[in-house]
């Protein structure tokens, strides 16, 4: 057997996959997005301030670790996390294959703050997918230093609002914040919601009616 029809079976065994990764030799992950992943690093790569070689990074969220590998490919230290021991399983997987030296863990978004503080937090795909969002938020500028970028789901209106996302009540999964849609935010909404968090230089990067990116800083 090939090393490479080794690590397909390797990468089958590791269950379903969401992020698309593209690991060398024409080997690319299965993921469920339509596009590879490294793909939402572009989009957060011109708004990076400072070089990030020996930056720390946290990447809530992680699934199987696409922006975490990005980031370590530029020399940051890079700590990812997500609830489910599947993604993480799947991210240490791909940085084996990659010979990429990232930290990964199984945390809540609420236990954050016991990892102590990072340069630059990634938050992407969580923000509608929490019941209690402003928590999330102000745990985040408590562990920031430096940078934050966010990702979401979003609901397009100019107006501050919330969309509740629940079109059939009391039908939830038991993980009700990992499968759940809570909250469709406005674009407008989210930058007023991390002004609250004690965020500065918040800025929307891009739209397109569904999912938004936004910058902020801590100071």
């Amino acid at each position: 057997m090939s090393n490479q029809q080794e690590l397909k079976l390797q990468m089958e065994a590791l269950g379903q996959w969401f992020h698309r990764i593209d690991l060398g030799n024409g080997l690319v992950t299965p993921g469920l997005e339509s596009d590879l992943t490294s793909t939402k690093f572009e989009v957060i790569k011109p708004y990076i301030t400072e070089n990030l070689r020996n930056k720390t990074v946290l990447d809530i969220g992680c699934n199987a670790g696409a922006i975490s590998i990005e980031f370590a490919r530029q020399g940051s230290r890079v700590t990812g996390i997500d609830i489910r021991d599947m993604y993480v399983n799947q991210a240490r997987w791909v940085a084996s294959v990659l010979q990429l030296d990232i930290r990964y863990a199984t945390v809540p978004v609420y236990q954050i703050d016991s990892l102590g503080e990072f340069d630059i937090i990634v938050f992407f795909g969580m923000l509608y997918h929490l019941r209690y969002p402003m928590v999330a938020l102000d745990l985040l500028k408590k562990i920031c230093k430096g940078q934050l970028f966010i990702e979401t789901a979003i609901t397009n209106s100019d107006q501050i609002i919330m969309k509740w996302a629940n079109p059939h009540p009391g039908q939830r999964p038991l993980d009700q914040e990992a499968d759940y849609n809570w909250w469709f935010p406005s674009p407008n909404a989210v930058m007023t919601m991390l002004d609250a968090a004690g965020f500065k230089n918040i800025t929307l990067i891009t739209s397109n009616g569904d999912r938004a990116y936004f910058s902020a800083t801590a100071q």
